[in-house]
Order: C-alpha cells, then structure tokens, then sequence
C-alpha cells in the first residue's frame, strides 16, 4: 500500500518545523506558528487539532494584526 504524497509532504513540514525549533533561538511568535504548524501535522486525521487560543491566534496572523 502505498503513503498518500499529502503525508509525505506534512511529515517533511514537520520534520523541518521540528528543526527549527531545535536549532535556533526564536522569536516567542515564530515559535507559537512553529507550535500550530506540527500540531496541524501530528494531529491531521482530527478536524480541529488547534486549542481555541491557537485558532485565535492563528486568525490574527492571517488577519495582519500585530
């Protein structure tokens, strides 16, 4: 049975969200995104893996608000 490309592909942006997180010092937002980002990929299978305050957050940043 072959792995849908879909996992392949969130399994590599995890991978490199991991990465980073362990390599560099980040700012506190850049790390909260790197948090959602492996959050959405861990938990792809659920239909809403984010808390609510991650969901809000998540709506700021895509809104632009600082």
């Amino acid at each position: 049975m072959s792995r849908d490309t879909r996992d392949e592909a969130l399994d590599k942006i995890q991978d490199v969200a991991n990465f980073l997180a362990g390599s560099y010092e980040l700012p506190a937002e850049v790390s909260k995104g790197l948090d959602i980002v492996e959050a959405l990929a861990r938990h792809r299978h659920r239909s809403d893996p984010l808390s609510p305050e991650e969901n809000e957050w998540l709506a700021r940043i895509k809104r632009g608000d600082d």
